[in-house]
């Protein structure tokens, strides 16, 4: 049985060790002969000939890069999301604020613009932002790895000790503010979970990892599925092991789990990128 892993460049990393693992043909250019399944690590290239069976589609994939559609759909499907608005000099004054600019190709918080009033939306608007999405005060975030019907895993976003307060802001959780994803402390209430598995659902995808945050009042909302997460040993296998139990894999190259490096996982998902096929 003929299989290829697909990934993006910015997929590559855990995309060719997660293909190493599974002992696949791997690489960010689409084979040219049709493939019995085709497994998409965050990648939307169009192949040339249609697989037999494919594990996230390229049009859910698609569907999920476009965050702001993205948080239509999910809201379209009754999945809780920030509400959002794209970026108009003519509606500035009728925001909510504060509110959150971002741009619709995004990747690990680093686009995110705090906004308080009129003068800071049109300076983010100036800037390049897109869209809004309200401001929700949270409580905690996690991340849950959602594959068909079954949770992977879940892991918690924390600020880690002794950070640099010069460093901080809480608006933004990544690791350049010194956030990092590990075991949860807490864990999530079911519904949370359930959330996590409808996100995937209603964007047509066979896996994802759900970013979700549970506000001060107890509520959870969707801000994003990634289809093609930075993953550490512990996802890392959990995923193969995953794959090889669909494809029929006995066997996993444990060198792989060896190399792997780092302490977190982040959101790694296809960006726009010169010379892909589309």
């Amino acid at each position: 049985m003929s299989t290829f892993l697909l990934y993006s460049r910015n997929t590559t990393t855990t995309g060719r060790r997660l293909g190493n693992a599974l002992r696949v043909p791997c690489g960010r250019t689409p084979p040219d002969a049709r493939q019995d399944v085709l497994i998409r690590w965050g990648s939307s290239a169009r192949v040339r000939s249609r697989p037999g069976t494919v594990y996230n589609t390229r049009g859910g994939i698609q569907t999920v890069t476009d965050k702001l559609g993205a948080l239509d759909t999910f809201r379209q499907n009754h999945v809780a999301a920030p509400r959002s608005a794209v970026l108009q000099e003519n509606t500035l004054e009728m925001l909510n604020y504060p509110v959150l600019a971002r741009r619709v190709r995004h990747q690990a918080g680093t686009d995110i613009v705090l906004c308080m009033q009129v003068a800071d939306a049109r300076r983010a608007m100036q800037n390049g932002s897109e869209y809004v999405i309200e401001y929700i005060p949270t409580r905690t975030e996690y991340r849950v790895h959602v594959f068909g019907d079954d949770i992977l895993r879940v892991s918690q976003k924390v600020l880690r000790r002794n950070v640099d307060a010069a460093v901080l802001r809480p608006w933004v959780r990544n690791h350049e503010t010194g956030y990092i994803f590990v075991q949860p402390r807490q864990a999530p209430a079911a519904h949370v979970l359930q959330i996590a598995q409808q996100a995937v659902q209603s964007s047509n995808l066979t896996f994802g990892a759900v970013d979700i945050i549970v506000s001060d009042g107890g509520l959870p909302f969707v801000l994003e599925v990634n289809t093609g997460p930075g993953l550490v040993v512990s996802g890392l296998r959990a995923y193969a092991e995953r794959f090889a139990s669909l494809l029929g894999i006995e066997e996993l190259d444990e060198s792989v789990f060896d190399i792997v490096d780092g302490d977190e996982e982040e959101a790694h998902d296809e960006a726009p990128e010169a010379g892909e096929i589309d």
